[in-house]
């Protein structure tokens, strides 16, 4: 395979260095060769400069922050740097699964050209790798983008950065204007895509995703604010009707709050799921968890 196609690779960072040098592993191992790699350190403290100055390979790129420019500032730096034909962002905790993942995505790239191109993956949790390919989807699958935000938004297509491939020109700083915490990557997609647009998705877990489970990221407060901004940021986009979207939306608001309390519990903050819980229980205890409640305990 002739290997014309430029990916760029971007790993933004901060104080992840044992973890940054497993990520780094998996993205030098890769028999597609023509990638480049843009580290943009995030002002860390814990040995991360000293290590990068260490790296011996012309495909790495390295911007040292100053000072610390939050999450989404530094994303905007790496896409920057970018003078590849396809970005990926890959978090400096997540893997690249296979030395030939990116072969196998650098040929699905070069025939197909889409705005947007994603992959399956598998999901690191407490040190137990997941896997679940979807068996009843063939091996690549093509959606018109409305259709692709309501299968990812109702949990039927597992789509992260990580295994998230955009065309570089394609992606609107806009993203980032709307002020979103969480929702900055699904942003990030739809900033790629319009109504006309199709997504390709390749059912193979090619990727590792690391779930950390934080609570502090997914406040409620913080999900509330970034689901309304994502939804408007979508409607505005043409991506979806106002009408289809307000309903996904309300039940992605509800699997939520499950969700938020089970996680409560799972983390021993038992005072406070019960205050939650009471304090929302309408939102909880409805039709569309229960089923949502009983799939999930299904595939365990």
């Amino acid at each position: 395979m002739q290997q014309k196609l430029k990916i760029s690779i971007a790993v933004p960072t901060y104080n992840r260095l044992e973890l940054l040098k497993e990520t780094l592993e998996s993205v030098l191992c890769q028999t597609y060769r023509n990638i480049e790699i843009i580290i943009s350190d995030n002002a860390s403290t814990d040995g991360t400069k000293e290590y990068l100055e260490s790296l011996d390979d012309q495909r790495i790129v390295i911007n040292y922050n100053q000072d610390n420019l939050g999450m989404v500032g530094n994303w905007d730096k790496c896409l920057e740097l970018a003078t590849g034909e396809y970005f990926l962002l890959l978090s400096d905790d997540d893997l690249i699964r296979e030395p030939t993942s990116l072969k196998l995505i650098a040929s699905e790239l070069e025939e197909l050209q889409p705005k947007v191109l994603i992959s399956n993956l598998a999901i690191l949790k407490q040190g137990k790798l997941i896997t679940e390919e979807l068996h009843s989807t063939p091996y690549i699958d093509t959606y018109k983008s409305g259709d692709f935000f309501e299968k990812y938004l109702c949990n039927k297509l597992k789509v992260y950065p990580c295994a998230t491939f955009l065309k570089t020109n394609e992606i609107s700083k806009k993203y980032a204007d709307f002020g979103a915490n969480l929702a900055v990557d699904a942003c990030m997609i739809a900033s790629n895509l319009d109504k006309e647009s199709e997504v390709v998705y390749v059912n193979k877990e090619l990727f590792i995703y690391r779930n950390h489970e934080s609570m502090s990221s997914s406040l409620p407060e913080i999900w509330n604010k970034d689901m309304a901004i994502l939804e408007e940021y979508i409607v505005e986009r043409g991506l979806l009707e106002r009408k289809i979207a307000k309903n996904i939306f309300s039940e992605l608001t509800k699997r939520f709050f499950l969700q938020y309390l089970m996680r409560l519990f799972r983390n021993k903050k038992h005072t406070t799921a019960m205050k939650y819980m009471l304090s929302n229980i309408s939102k909880i205890f409805c039709k569309s968890n229960l089923k949502f409640f009983l799939s999930r305990l299904g595939r365990s």
